[in-house]
């Protein structure tokens, strides 16, 4: 699978190497893998994770893991909490 994301990124020209990424990350299978595989194959990036509070404790245990991760792989995390039901219900 590492192979056959490196060859779908240098054939579609989506970034190279030396190149500083920001990948949105969830908490979920699919971008916890996608970070894995990014940092396997040596790119320069940081996570950036939105905590849109919908599901309460649930949500601050994302918000915790990516935490975790982030410093498991030495790399920088933004974090950006939203008060989202407050938001809805205002407007």
């Amino acid at each position: 699978m590492k192979e056959q994301l490196e060859e779908y990124i240098k054939n579609n020209r989506l970034f190279k190497l030396g190149d500083k990424l920001l990948l949105s990350i969830s908490g979920g299978a699919d971008s916890v893998a996608l970070a894995y595989l990014l940092k396997e194959l040596n790119y320069n990036f940081s996570l950036a994770h939105c905590n849109f509070g919908l599901r309460n404790k649930e949500s601050d245990r994302d918000e915790d893991f990516i935490k975790l991760l982030a410093k498991k792989m030495n790399v920088v995390c933004f974090i950006k909490k939203f008060k989202t039901k407050d938001f809805a219900d205002e407007n």
